[in-house]
């Protein structure tokens, strides 16, 4: 399996409207679809196979940015993120 075939989260930011959201893609399979209210180049997306890599990554953007942006979780993934089992 690629690396490719094995991503799992996807890390969404938006910077005039200020948030980073990680999404279990196991639960909410096209977030893409809702990607809020945003235009073009204000925003981006992250996608990663471990949910530390997606921690990371959401960390990050969140700091680099002039605010720093709050991650919040998901609606739709609110279960949480569980710990990963394919790290490693």
């Amino acid at each position: 399996m690629t690396r490719h075939e094995s991503i799992r989260y996807a890390v969404y930011y938006n910077i005039p409207n200020p948030h980073v959201k990680i999404h279990d893609l196991s639960v909410h399979q096209n977030p893409e679809r809702h990607g809020g209210n945003h235009k073009y180049a204000q925003g981006g997306w992250g996608y990663f196979v471990t949910t530390e890599e997606a921690k990371v990554f959401a960390e990050a953007i969140s700091k680099s940015k002039t605010k720093n942006l709050p991650i919040e979780p998901c609606m739709i993934c609110q279960r949480g993120l569980a710990p990963d089992s394919h790290s490693g």
